[in-house]
């Protein structure tokens, strides 16, 4: 990453760590999913600053939808984490019981 002059570039963006984890978790770590995710993630990066030029959004509206994305992928996880919910293989979750158990 230094490279052979042991300084970093100016051009050189701290954000690409970042983007890697959110790529590879919106792939799901699957190494051909990375390829289509990496491409939306630089769609979405890459077309910000057109978007905020012609439309007046801000770019902070890139972010949130990032953000989102990241949340919506992540959700089952997390549901099934909180509920203590099994992998299953086709079986629905239960919920709720009634009275009868």
């Amino acid at each position: 990453m230094l490279g052979l002059e042991h300084n970093l570039k100016s051009s050189f963006s701290a954000g690409y760590g970042f983007d890697s984890i959110a790529i590879a978790l919106l792939a799901k770590s699957n190494p051909i999913g990375i390829i289509p995710a990496a491409i939306f993630w630089g769609a979405l990066r890459n077309g910000a600053g057109l978007m905020q030029l012609q439309s007046g959004i801000s770019i902070s509206l890139i972010n949130i939808i990032q953000a989102l994305v990241i949340v919506f992928v992540a959700a089952d996880v997390i549901v099934r984490w909180i509920y203590r919910l099994p992998r299953g293989s086709g079986e629905q979750a239960v919920f709720t019981r009634g009275w009868g158990g």
